[in-house]
């Protein structure tokens, strides 16, 4: 760890020069910050004189209420900064009065996130008058804020208020009585397009208060009500107000109880709704009977839906045979995710028969599904065939070296898939020479997570063999796999040739071949320049339940962030 010292001369390095580009400078600031005292001053004052940074992410760094008035401070002066995060940082009601004040001076700032920061009515009611007279802020976030028994301040904003678009009020304890008035003003206003209330104290009888909204509400495009406690009555009156609904795209009920009946409705609506894209119904108890009325709604010839969540429920086999059916049908869904089923051999055959007809699919998340070595056959053999699936998740699935062998063997002659996740899965050097002999005829693949198995010896020496030939490769995650010294001399050597790689992660402190792996990757970025982050970000699976983007090395972030502010190296 850096001393504090040394963080505080991080961040005015990073922050002292004119940057050539904006892209990825926050997220390094972010990682350096560290909680030093003298920090957040600093990003300040620099700040003050920055004319290009648009994002600014100093999220978990306890900078308190005297770092939130240094940022508010800044801004005041600053007009180029769009998005500012100050989640988890003890703010409080001093904080955002200082922010609110700034709100009301400046306009031009687009988005603000304060969620995890405990405030009291006092800063809700300056917030209020804030936003009754800013007119650039379009997106708020103020989950576990407080917020539920304030709520009403924010209802007396939209009232006024015609620039906020998105309004992020998940773990505030919203009641149903509190739900009542926001529904109100949300039938009249037009500027909200996205409203989260997620894991609240919404009832049936809230979730009917809100169907009524939606059926005379034409701008809402994305709902999320996940973790309430909505029972299946509320879910059937929301399902009505969905078949009558034309413009919401995304709606999310995870850990809501559909029950056979709520997941009949839901079906029932999904055949007339011609808008949404995306539903998330993950832990919504859907039985085998539900899953035939959901396959029965999916071979709609008319169904828009690309995005469905169907994780971590208990379809049995029968209910995922109604699903893979349909799937043969369906040529919509785009990203699909079924983690946390049980499909073993026997529903990975099914759900592989599928995926070989098709031609839709493009990310298939599969977390926790209980492979193992023959179902990971079936899967494997699926790519062979398939030409439409470009990133597949196989995290725990115990799939080991058998498995491993069977995709490797499949991804040599498969030009769709773009990533390819098989952490966690008790893979052993067998296994990782396989792989290896894979990545080193590929030439599609972009991003290969091997973290969290037992590949060392040979296994990594051929992976790292095959670097030297694969120029397609941006990101491989050997992490937990214990990684000998002549592995990571044959990594380090490996990299010499290959200067494509842009993240390669590792275990241990960055000291000899793990300092020059770093410094060679870091290299590879330099080349890249600006685009860099922007093609490590577009090959890392999506964020959100489930699923979980990886990080690039702290002296990467240090050394791209110096490198956009034209230091060197």
């Amino acid at each position: 760890a850096m001393a504090s010292r040394s963080v505080d001369d991080v961040v005015a390095t990073v922050l002292a020069n004119t940057p050539s580009s904006s892209l990825s400078v926050p997220c390094a600031v972010r990682r350096c910050v560290g909680g030093s005292p003298g920090a957040v001053a600093r990003i300040a004052e620099a700040l003050k004189a920055n004319t290009t940074i648009k994002f600014v992410d100093l999220s978990s760094n306890k900078i308190t209420a005297e770092g939130a008035r240094h940022i508010a401070d800044a801004l005041k002066v600053n007009s180029t900064i769009k998005t500012l995060v100050l989640n988890d940082n003890d703010v409080g009601t001093q904080g955002v009065l200082a922010l609110a004040d700034m709100l009301k001076q400046t306009h031009s700032l687009r988005q603000l996130s304060l969620n995890d920061n405990a405030i009291e009515e006092e800063a809700f009611i300056a917030m209020r008058d804030a936003l009754q007279v800013n007119t650039s802020l379009e997106n708020l976030a103020l989950a576990n804020t407080g917020v539920g028994r304030n709520l009403r301040h924010l209802v007396a904003t939209l009232k006024v208020n015609s620039t906020l678009k998105t309004l992020r009020l998940s773990r505030n304890n919203i009641t149903d009585d509190e739900v009542h008035s926001l529904v109100d003003v949300l039938k009249c206003t037009v500027s909200i397009r996205l409203l989260d209330l997620d894991c609240n104290e919404i009832s049936s009888w809230g979730a009917k208060e809100i169907a009524s909204m939606l059926r005379v509400n034409n701008t809402l495009k994305a709902l999320f009500l996940s973790g309430n406690q909505i029972a299946t009555d509320g879910v059937m009156v929301l399902a009505e107000a969905l078949a009558a609904n034309k413009c919401l795209k995304k709606l999310s009920l995870a850990n809501t109880p559909l029950e056979q009946e709520g997941t009949r409705a839901i079906a029932n609506a999904l055949r007339v709704n011609s808008c949404l894209k995306g539903l998330d119904l993950r832990s919504c108890r859907i039985s085998p009977e539900g899953s035939r009325h959901l396959a029965e709604a999916l071979k709609h010839p008319g169904i828009v839906l690309k995005e469905l969540d169907l994780g971590d429920n208990p379809l049995g086999l029968d209910g995922l045979g109604h699903i893979t059916e349909a799937l043969k049908y369906n040529c919509s869904i785009k990203i699909l995710n079924l983690g946390c089923l049980h499909l073993a051999e026997e529903g990975a055959r099914l759900l592989a028969e599928a995926l070989s007809e098709n031609t839709s699919i493009e990310h298939l998340t599969l977390w926790l599904c209980k492979l193992g070595p023959e179902g990971a056959k079936h899967l494997a053999k699926a790519l062979t065939t398939n030409h439409a699936l470009r990133c597949l998740e196989l995290f725990s699935n115990d799939i080991e070296d058998t498995g491993a062998e069977a995709f490797a063997k499949a991804l040599q002659s498969n030009t769709a898939l773009r990533r390819f996740d098989c952490d966690g899965n008790k893979i052993g050097n067998q296994g990782g020479v396989a792989i290896a002999a894979a990545l080193a005829v590929n030439n599609t693949l972009t991003a290969v997570n091997c973290s969290a198995n037992k590949i060392d010896g040979q296994g990594i020496i051929d992976i790292a063999e095959a670097i030297k030939k694969n120029n397609t490769l941006l990101s491989l995650d050997l992490r937990s796999n214990k990684i000998s010294h002549d592995g990571l001399g044959a990594l380090a050597a490996a990299l010499e040739c290959n200067t494509t790689i842009l993240e390669l992660v590792i275990d241990g402190a960055p000291t000899g071949e793990g300092l020059l792996i770093r410094e060679r990757v870091a290299a590879n970025v330099k080349r890249h320049k600006g685009g860099a982050l922007s093609l490590l970000l577009a090959h890392h699976p999506r964020t959100g339940a489930g699923s979980s983007a990886a990080v690039l090395p702290h002296d990467v972030l240090v050394a791209i962030a110096r490198l956009f502010f034209n230091e060197k190296l």
